[in-house]
């Protein structure tokens, strides 16, 4: 079963008026009921009633959490989509197993960080190696123009995006699960990136409990000449004039700033693979990289493994050797599954 959905909370003011959820072919309005008072149409008024309507909308949230099939949230916000598995990671303990679900451990809430411009249609073929296996998986990728020119500028804007990625499983109420990043490319590490920095220094994420990070294709360091390649996949569509001044103006910027203002820039911007250097997280790490990678290169992986084993971290790498940038899985499909599902069992079971 597939429904799609547009989350009620993504709307402000007037907007959130004309907020609506689809689940299963059903159509609920929802209001801001913090602000009017109003729930699903019902007219709420201060007191009993607005404890009433505050009930609803938590039943409405738990119960679109139950609910199996993939929920496709956009909004001007956050654009993702939650998948969830017909009997949910919670409920797998003592359980029958049934199409290859496991069974007897709690499988962790998975978070897909995707490169840049890959869609969500992408992002869904390395969902279902998780959710086949019944976890709850939540898809996203950053705007590629934030990845590519606010972080170049050094402009934390990722940053924003990077808390409300961390808020969704206290939205439906899952922050308790064990939760594994799956992250892809430097478009992915730009926003893990801050996902660490918050996870260390705010007093709600501090409580959500992370087991294990796999890194695909990445992180790399300073590779001009990848960048470009990565953008222009990006821009892949768009028309040739337009392609053309894009790359230029990121060249110039990734010049300026990291090359002739490198020192300037570094007082108040980390790059993001020197964060990653030295990241205070302990948790099991694994790199699947490539060295036919033309984006990332492999010894910028590989010094980032050098790196994290240095900081006493359980860390294991793989080296596909001839496929291409986030491709290790369309060219090896069951070697890359059996890594990431051994990968997260071990990482429960830690």
């Amino acid at each position: 079963m597939v429904a799609r959905a547009e989350p009620w909370g993504a709307a402000r003011g007037s907007e959130r008026d004309s907020a609506v959820a689809r689940t299963g072919g059903h159509r609920a309005p929802l209001r801001d009921w913090a602000a009017t008072g109003e729930v699903g149409g019902d007219w709420a008024v201060p007191g009993r009633l607005l404890g009433e309507a505050r009930a609803r909308e938590r039943e409405f949230r738990r119960r679109l959490v139950l609910r199996a099939g993939a929920f496709t949230m956009a909004s001007a916000e956050l654009d993702y989509t939650i998948e969830i598995p017909d009997q949910p990671c919670w409920s797998q303990e003592n359980s029958p197993n049934h199409s290859g679900k496991e069974v007897g451990t709690r499988q962790p809430l998975v978070i897909l960080l995707g490169w840049g411009g890959c869609t969500d249609k992408n992002l869904a073929k390395y969902s279902a190696i998780y959710h086949k296996r019944g976890c709850i998986v939540i898809r996203y990728t950053a705007p590629w123009h934030m990845v590519f020119f606010s972080e170049s500028l050094g402009i934390p804007s990722l940053r924003v995006l990077a808390q409300k990625l961390l808020e969704l499983p206290f939205h439906y109420e899952i922050e308790k699960e064990p939760l594994l990043f799956h992250v892809f490319s430097n478009a992915g590490v730009m926003l893990y990136r801050y996902v660490l920095e918050l996870l260390q220094t705010h007093r709600r994420f501090c409580r959500l409990r992370v087991v294990g990070t796999i890194f695909d294709s990445g992180p790399g360091d300073s590779n001009l000449l990848g960048a470009l390649r990565a953008l222009s996949a990006v821009l892949g569509h768009r028309p040739a004039v337009l392609r053309l001044l894009v790359l230029v103006a990121f060249a110039l910027v990734a010049v300026l700033f990291h090359v002739l203002l490198a020192p300037l820039t570094a007082l108040f911007h980390t790059h993001f693979y020197d964060q990653l250097l030295d990241a205070a997280s302990r948790w099991p790490e694994l790199y699947l990289y490539s060295r036919a990678d033309e984006v990332v290169l492999a010894r910028d992986v590989e010094r980032m493994v050098e790196a994290r084993l240095a900081h006493r971290v359980v860390v294991r790498s793989v080296d596909f050797v001839s496929s291409a940038h986030v491709s290790h899985l369309r060219d090896y499909p069951t070697y890359y599954t059996s890594l990431c599902v051994n990968f997260m069992r071990s990482c429960v079971h830690c």
